[in-house]
C-alpha cells in the first residue's frame, strides 16, 4: 500500500503545489490516511470472502468422478458411492489462503487508490495547466480548486496557452524583458574601495630548540642501574653468560630488567612548536552589493491598427513582462490605450484581482483610434513615486501613430533628470519614425511564429 500511494502521487506531481501551503498538505495528508484507513478494513473481509471462494472451487475440483448408474437387468451389486472430502490438506490450504491476501490485497489497493485519484487528479490536472504558463503561483494555486477552475473557464486563458506557445519561439522577447528596469547604483561617495584592511585576531605556530636530558644521547657516566640494555651490561654480568649453568641465571635477570649496566646521560636539542594568538592586519575584497532590477511599466498600443497578427504580438508581451515581473519579485504595470483619453491602466500581478484583470484584457479585442501622449504623461508621473523611480517604459505599437512635440520633449527631459530609458517594440511594420523619436532602443522581431 505504501508503494502504490508513492507511485500515485509521484504520477499526480502534486508536491510542488503544496510547498508552504500548510492547509493544503494537510487535506492531502488526510486523504492520505482515509485511503489507507479504506484498504485496512477491506482487506480482511475480502480475504475470507476470496479464501471461501478458492476453498469451494479445489474442493469441487478434487471431488472423484461419479460412475455410470448399473442397469436393474444386471445382477450385480451397485458400486459403493464415493465419499466427499471432508478436509482439504493444510498445505493446500495455505496456498489458497496466500492466493486469498495477494488478490485482495490488490483489489484493495486499486480501490483505496481510486478514490484518492479522484479527489486529486483533476486538481492537479487543472494546476499543472497554471503552472505550465506563470510557473510558481505561490499562494494563489494554495487558495483551492475553484479559483484555478475559474481561471480556466474564462475566455482569456485560452488566449493564455496559446500566447506562451508564441512566446516560446522568441527566445529574444523573454531576454529583452528581463533587462528592462534600470539596475539599482550606489550613490554613496564614502563607498569604501575594492580592498578593505582589518586588524583580526590569528594562531600563530612557532617552532623552537630546546636542549633536554635523555639517556638515548650517551655522552656521560652516571653511575649504575638495573635493565636488560647489554650494550651497557658490566664486565661481571657478560662472565656469567658464559658459564654452561649461571647462563640460565644470566637470561632470566636480562628478562626480569635486573641486569647490572651503566647509567649514561646526555644532552639532545629537539624541535618543540607551541602555538599563540596574535593580532595583525590583512586586506579581504569587500562584497558588492546585489543588484536589483527595477519594476516594468508596459505602455501598449491597442488601436484597431493593431488588429490580427500585432494584437498577437502585444498580448504575448504584456504576458511575458508579467511572468519575468513575478519570478523576479518586480512590479509591472501596463497602460492600454487607443483613441483620445481612452486609456486602461493595471497592475499585473499573480493576486485574484491581477489575474482577473489580465484574463480580461486578453479577452477584449482592440479597436479605436491611436493617442500615445496620454499613457507616457501617466507612466512619467509615475516615475516619481518612490517604488518606481528606478522603473523602464516600453511602448508596444505598430508606429502608426502622430507624435506630439510636447510628448517628445517630456521623454527626453524624463531620460535626463530620472534617467528614464524607453523602449520600444515594434510590431507589423519595417520603419516607423514616430517610433524612433520616442524610443531608443526600439527592438523589432520578425521571427513570429503565429500559426501556432
Amino acid at each position: 500500500m505504501r508503494g502504490a500511494l508513492l507511485h500515485e502521487l509521484s504520477d499526480l506531481q502534486i508536491a510542488r503545489f503544496c510547498r508552504d501551503q500548510p492547509d493544503l498538505v494537510d487535506e492531502l495528508l488526510l486523504d492520505i490516511l482515509k485511503a489507507a484507513d479504506d484498504f485496512s478494513h477491506f482487506l480482511p473481509q475480502r480475504q475470507r470472502e476470496l479464501f471461501e471462494e478458492l476453498k469451494l472451487l479445489e474442493e469441487e475440483r478434487r471431488k472423484p468422478p461419479q460412475e455410470q448408474p448399473v442397469s436393474a437387468d444386471e445382477n450385480v451389486d451397485p458400486p459403493p458411492k464415493p465419499e466427499k472430502i471432508k478436509r482439504l490438506p493444510a498445505e493446500v490450504t495455505r496456498k489458497l489462503q496466500s492466493e486469498a491476501n495477494r488478490r485482495a490485497g490488490e483489489e484493495g489497493i486499486s480501490k483505496s487508490i481510486a478514490t484518492l485519484r479522484g479527489n486529486w487528479s483533476d486538481r492537479s490536472r487543472v494546476w499543472s495547466e497554471i503552472w505550465d504558463v506563470f510557473g510558481d503561483m505561490g499562494e494563489l494555486l494554495g487558495r483551492g480548486r475553484d479559483l484555478a477552475r475559474s481561471v480556466l473557464r474564462h475566455h482569456g486563458w485560452q488566449e493564455i496557452a496559446r500566447l506562451r506557445k508564441l512566446l516560446e519561439s522568441c527566445k529574444e522577447l523573454t531576454e529583452l524583458i528581463r533587462t528592462l528596469g534600470r539596475l539599482q547604483e550606489r550613490t554613496d561617495e564614502k563607498a569604501p574601495s575594492v580592498m578593505e584592511r582589518i586588524f583580526v585576531p590569528i594562531r600563530r605556530a612557532v617552532d623552537e630548540w630546546r636542549e633536554v636530558q635523555t639517556e638515548f644521547a650517551p655522552h656521560e657516566v652516571h653511575g649504575l642501574t638495573l635493565s636488560d640494555d647489554i650494550s651497557r651490561m658490566i664486565p661481571a654480568e657478560a662472565v656469567t653468560l658464559g658459564h654452561p649453568v649461571l647462563k640460565y641465571l644470566w637470561h632470566a635477570r636480562r628478562i626480569e630488567h635486573a641486569l647490572l649496566t651503566y647509567r649514561v646521560q646526555g644532552v639532545m636539542a629537539e624541535r618543540v612548536s607551541s602555538e599563540s594568538d596574535v593580532i595583525t592586519e590583512v586586506e579581504r575584497p569587500i562584497p558588492k552589493p546585489k543588484s536589483e532590477r527595477g519594476p516594468i511599466i508596459v505602455c501598449l498600443d491597442t488601436s484597431g491598427s493593431m488588429q490580427g497578427a500585432p494584437e498577437i504580438v502585444a498580448k504575448a508581451v504584456v504576458l511575458e513582462a508579467l511572468r519575468v515581473a513575478h519570478a523576479e519579485k518586480r512590479a509591472c504595470f501596463l497602460y492600454s490605450f487607443s483613441g483620445p483619453s481612452s486609456v486602461a491602466e493595471l497592475e499585473l500581478k499573480l493576486t485574484d484581482e491581477g489575474v482577473a484583470g489580465l484574463l480580461d484584457f486578453l479577452a477584449c479585442s482592440f479597436h479605436g483610434g491611436t493617442d500615445v501622449a496620454e499613457p507616457l504623461q501617466r507612466a512619467v508621473r509615475r516615475l516619481h513615486e518612490s517604488a518606481w523611480q528606478r522603473a523602464d517604459v516600453v511602448l508596444v505599437s505598430d508606429g502608426e501613430f502622430p507624435v506630439p512635440a510636447e510628448t517628445s520633449a517630456l521623454i527626453r527631459s524624463a531620460g535626463k533628470e530620472l534617467g528614464l530609458r524607453t523602449h520600444g517594440i515594434l510590431v507589423g511594420s519595417g520603419f516607423s519614425g514616430a517610433m524612433q523619436a520616442l524610443c531608443n532602443p526600439v527592438h523589432r522581431f520578425t521571427d513570429w511564429k503565429l500559426g501556432v
